[in-house]
């Protein structure tokens, strides 16, 4: 990796060797340093690996369908070895937006080229007479990819939970792991804190700490510290709202032979703001459903209207956090791959928000997961915890804003009295 900035472009261009346990430890610091402050990522993370999954279901079946020969098999991997660029294409194509009619395509494209090379050795070959053969071995092990630079790293706090108006002191520690001196320039380095959860990073800046002016030269393998402290004001000098910041940095640093470098941005720990009047701790369970109909979906390059019903079935109000539990039905859903595996055609990213007493917050993006009847949302867990719920609330209104390319009547209102 290039000493330039780890932006979501290059982090995703590692997500499927991170998946795949491929990358190196320096590639992994970096992708899970960024990874607690971009909901984004973390959304393309999770449909990767169940993409995945379902594409390795899909292919057992016709692995167990077919006998290749261990001829056959030499030549499926010197043609996946020639062509790995035009897969990083699908899998780029797979995460965009546009997946649900290209992505079928390709994978039955896929699917077939390996099926047809596996029965017939190669194109413009007879078929091989069928023999019994040994299962082929595991293809060969990929060659490394080249090391980054390593750079200057910042240590991952544990959350912090303080009370309203509470002076925050936050000691931040930054390790040299390269095995050359490197110089952390500017030092102290920038510093803002940020609303979480953090969809929209240019307007959700409250605080900015600017990187001092000192150039600090570090060795390999020392520390360094540097104490941030907040009164839990705004730039504008005015108290902020009770809720979940993140404490992002911006360490910049490169080797003390060169003139220029690069920097890792990432959040350094989270610090939750409780309502001076205390959180309320309780469950309800609502249970009540929506149904949107009529909506456009497209799979097997069929078009057709469904009716997708949305259950929003709990929330759970605890001292950090306030979850929602939903749950997605419809008459066009099921299981093909088992209960493991979500649907493709239904790995939707579901956004949501929440009113108390008529102020409006982020509930951010759910995590989901696949049960035989429905696709379950939830929203609020942690890490991804969200603004907890004010004890002396009247009425939460939460609301399903966009369910991949959806947007449907799902408003549920629970009194909280």
């Amino acid at each position: 990796m290039r000493e330039e900035e780890m932006n979501c472009k290059e982090i995703c261009e590692l997500l499927t060797a991170y998946l795949d346990g491929e990358v190196t430890p320096e590639e992994k610091a970096y992708v899970e340093t960024h990874l607690p402050g971009c909901p984004q990522c973390r959304a393309e993370l999770e449909t990767l690996s169940a993409t995945q999954a379902s594409l390795r279901a899909v292919l057992k079946v016709i692995a167990e369908e077919v006998s290749p020969s261990p001829e056959a098999w030499d030549k499926v991997r010197a043609r996946l070895e020639k062509k790995c660029s035009w897969l990083d294409g699908l899998h780029r194509l797979w995460t965009s937006r546009t997946w649900q009619v290209a992505t079928v395509t390709a994978a039955v494209v896929v699917i077939a080229v390996v099926a047809a090379i596996w029965q017939f050795g190669g194109v413009g070959q007879a078929p091989p007479i069928p023999a019994p053969a040994p299962a082929p071995g595991p293809p060969p092990t990929p060659a490394p990819a080249p090391a980054p630079s390593r750079m200057v790293m910042f240590e991952r706090l544990p959350d912090i939970i303080s009370q309203y108006g509470e002076s925050i002191e936050i000691n931040l520690s930054f390790t040299n792991e390269a095995s050359e001196p490197r110089i952390m320039s500017p030092f102290p380095p920038e510093i803002k804190i940020i609303e979480l959860p953090n969809l929209q990073p240019p307007d959700r800046v409250v605080r900015t700490f600017p990187a001092g002016s000192e150039e600090l030269e570090l060795q390999a393998g020392k520390s360094v510290s540097c104490i941030v402290k907040w009164d839990q004001k705004d730039d504008s000098g005015q108290q902020v709202s009770p809720g979940w910041y993140g404490v992002e940095v911006t360490a910049a640093s490169r080797k003390a032979t060169e003139p220029t470098g690069g920097h890792v941005r990432g959040l350094a720990t989270k610090v939750l703001v409780l309502p001076p009047e205390g959180v309320m701790e309780k469950t309800i369970d609502v249970n009540r459903s929506l149904t949107a109909t009529g909506l456009p979906f497209t799979w097997n390059r069929e078009e057709q209207l469904i009716d997708v019903t949305i259950t929003l079935e709990q929330v759970e109000m605890t001292a950090d956090s306030v979850r929602f539990t939903a749950l997605v039905t419809s008459p066009s859903y099921s299981l093909p791959q088992g209960p493991e595996l979500a649907p493709p055609q239904w790995m939707l990213a579901a956004y949501a928000q929440y009113t108390v007493d008529g102020v409006t917050k982020d509930a951010g993006i759910a995590g989901m997961r696949p049960l035989e009847n429905g696709l379950q949302l939830l929203w609020g867990y942690a890490p991804e915890n969200i603004d907890p719920i004010p004890s002396d609330a009247k009425e939460l209104t939460f609301t399903i804003t966009q369910l991949g390319d959806w947007e449907g009547p799902w408003v549920f209102k629970v009194p909280l009295e």
